[in-house]
C-alpha cells in the first residue's frame, strides 16, 4: 500500500461533529515542535547520513514509525531531509556556516516529541535550544501556541490580525518558569 493508498483511505474529519462532542473539544488532534538549534558544530551539520541517523534516532524515542527518508546535501555545505512518519513528519535543515538547524517535528497522537529535542541537540552538538509548540486541531480554539525558549515560559496571549500582509502576529507574554 503506498503513501497515497493510505492517505486516502483515513476518514476526513467532521469539524461540526467535533465541536458538537465534548468528548472531541479542546483536545490537540496533533503536536507540532519548530525547534531552532545554535550553536552547533558545522561538520555535524554538513553531514546528511548523521542528520538522518538523528531523526531515525528521534524517531524511534519518540515511538513513531517511519515510512521513508529523503537527504540531500548542498555544495558546498547544508543539508534538508525528511523522515515520513506514519504519524507525520520529522525535518531538519542545516546551515553549517552559521552553525543553525531548524527541526520541523509533527505528529498526531503518538509518543512525546519533546523525548526528540535534547537528543537532537546532542548530535547537533548545539549549545542553544528554542522551541515553539503548536497544539494542531484544537478546533474549539483560536490559539493554541505556546513557545518555549531555554530556560524560560512564553505564551502566545493573543493575536492580531495584519491588514497589509493577513498574517497573524503573536503577542508574546513572558514569564519564568
Amino acid at each position: 500500500m503506498g503513501v497515497h493508498d493510505t492517505l486516502s483511505s483515513l476518514p476526513l474529519l467532521d469539524q461540526s461533529a467535533a465541536a458538537r462532542d465534548p468528548a472531541r473539544s479542546m483536545q490537540a488532534r496533533g503536536s507540532h515542535l519548530l525547534v531552532e538549534y545554535r550553536g552547533c558544530d558545522p561538520v555535524r551539520l554538513s553531514d546528511a547520513a548523521l542528520l538522518e541517523r538523528a531523526l531515525r534516532d528521534a524517531a524511534e524515542a519518540i515511538g513513531a514509525t517511519v515510512v521513508s527518508a529523503a537527504f540531500h546535501g548542498f555544495a558546498p555545505h547544508g543539508v534538508t531531509g525528511i523522515l515520513l512518519l506514519a504519524e507525520s513528519h520529522l525535518s531538519v535543515h542545516s546551515w553549517p556556516e552559521h552553525g543553525y538547524a531548524a527541526v520541523d517535528a509533527y505528529t498526531c497522537g503518538v509518543g512525546d516529541l519533546d523525548r526528540a529535542v535534547p537528543l537532537l541537540a546532542d548530535a547537533l552538538g548545539a549549545r542553544q535550544t528554542d522551541v515553539l509548540r503548536v497544539a494542531r486541531g484544537e478546533l474549539d480554539r483560536e490559539c493554541a501556541l505556546r513557545v518555549e525558549p531555554h530556560g524560560s515560559f512564553c505564551e502566545i496571549a493573543a493575536v492580531q490580525p495584519s491588514t497589509s500582509s493577513g498574517l497573524i502576529t503573536p503577542v508574546v507574554s513572558r514569564a519564568s518558569r
